[in-house]
């Protein structure tokens, strides 16, 4: 036994936020200058503090069923697929003769968090925003509550009606040991307009309502400005959540573990978006831990963590026996190497596949194509320099280890056969841009 539990102060509830679309390095607390996450400050404040985390993937899907699984994704399955079960594009080509735009999910037979908490007693519940964590793609199992409406609009669910509903569970629930799990979508495109908060970033001179107008530059200023307006305004819902979990007597008896599922390219190397790519603008995440009872905290940890870790984190701290399948870790991350994996349809990307491994200041980025790409980010965090044929070996020992660890997973289990998306989610996915 663990944690708080072991101490005879009765389980911790537990509390995940995922931030979807949200890099790192625009939280004020990752040390961005625009003041975007003062409530998210404060709490990082209180938490073990991960300076260097990353996901598993580039875009929700397959990230969010790393975090359920604690799997990378060649072993989860959860990831966009040529044959994939459930196919999207019937309602989404119309008739432009696009490829079959299919996506597989996690295995029926896949255990998750939520599944290994309910079991051991703990209440379930989950809001949220947007389209991919709808229950047909199946990140729902085990959670007794999963409130997963008002998705259909082009904005996903906006933040202070995920927070409404969150409090209202957790009304009904406090007295009883929980895991609550939180979607929080508003970072994702399309933005929506929040004057208070847009004008605190760009100019009045460029006006909100006509990007048409606006030359090339103004209308990149105006995109960044768009997106940290949009963490200030789901921050500020993230705050009336911790005030209202104070007013339940909730906060210190709850872990509240704050990340996202991946970031968002904002012009850098001449893109914008994600799930194509794996630059560190798409891959490297939030991540803090705020104890129960603040027991080890504050702390700042300079280790790489991962999104697949938190499942090992949780149910270690729960007092649980971790399962032996994952690949997730609590605590040494050298029993894992640190990668990410990304696998766009040729009808969405031209370029290819990508796999990439972390390995001291370098970064290894085998691609499908056979563009292959090694960066030092030590000396070159913005990767604009490809070292491949600078440093031939280095980059042949990481390929051959990323190649070797990947080919060493255990791979999903068989699919279930194709299944149609509900049309609401298909026309929210399609609004959402994930029809290219």
């Amino acid at each position: 036994m663990t944690g708080a539990c072991a101490r005879g102060r009765g389980r911790p509830n537990f509390l995940v936020i995922t931030l979807d679309t949200t890099r790192a390095d625009r939280l004020s607390c990752y040390g961005y200058e625009r003041p975007t996450t003062p409530n998210l400050d404060r709490l990082a404040r209180e938490s073990i503090f991960y300076r260097e985390a990353y996901s598993t993937s580039s875009w929700t899907l397959p990230a969010h069923a790393s975090l359920f699984t604690g799997k990378f994704v060649s072993s989860h399955g959860a990831r966009y697929h040529p044959e994939g079960e459930f196919v999207l594009s019937a309602a989404l080509e119309e008739g432009q003769g696009l490829d079959v735009y299919r996506a597989n999910s996690i295995s029926p037979e896949e255990t998750t968090l939520a599944q290994v908490l309910a079991r051991a007693g703990y209440v379930t519940g989950a809001v949220v925003g947007g389209p991919w964590l709808k229950r047909v793609f199946r990140l729902d199992r085990g959670f007794d509550f999963y409130d997963d409406t008002e998705i259909a609009g082009v904005g996903g669910r906006p933040a202070p009606s995920v927070t409404e509903s969150a409090l209202q569970w957790l009304k009904g629930v406090r007295d009883k040991p929980f895991f609550l799990f939180l979607n929080y979508f508003d970072a994702h495109t399309p933005y929506a307009v929040h004057e208070e908060f847009v004008r605190s970033y760009v100019p009045r001179s460029i006006p909100l309502d006509n990007e048409r107008a606006l030359s090339p530059a103004q209308s990149l200023l105006l995109r960044n400005a768009m997106y940290d307006s949009e963490i200030h305004f789901m921050d500020a819902s993230i705050g009336q959540l911790m005030a209202g979990m104070r007013d339940l007597g909730l906060y210190d008896t709850t872990e509240i573990i704050v990340t996202a599922d991946h970031g968002e390219l904002l012009g850098e190397h001449g893109m914008t978006g994600h799930g194509k790519n794996l630059y560190q603008e798409v891959t490297r995440i939030p991540f803090f831990m705020k104890p129960a009872y603040g027991e080890g905290a504050p702390t700042e940890s300079s280790r790489r963590v991962q999104i697949l870790d938190i499942f090992p984190m949780v149910i270690e701290r729960a007092g649980l026996s971790v399962p032996e399948n994952i690949q997730g870790v609590a605590h040494d991350t050298a029993a894992r190497p640190v990668l990410a994996e990304v696998y766009p349809l040729a009808s969405a990307s031209s370029r290819g596949s990508r796999q990439c491994l972390w390995d001291g200041p370098h970064k290894f980025v085998l691609n499908g194509n056979g563009a292959h790409e090694l960066y030092d980010l030590e000396s070159d965090p913005r990767e604009q320099k490809n070292l491949l044929n600078a440093l031939p070996e280095r980059a042949r020992e990481l390929e051959t280890r990323l190649s070797n660890y990947l080919n060493s997973l255990p791979k999903p289990a068989p699919s279930a056969a194709p299944q149609q998306v509900d049309p609401e989610t298909s026309e929210a996915l399609r609004n959402l841009g994930y029809a290219g």
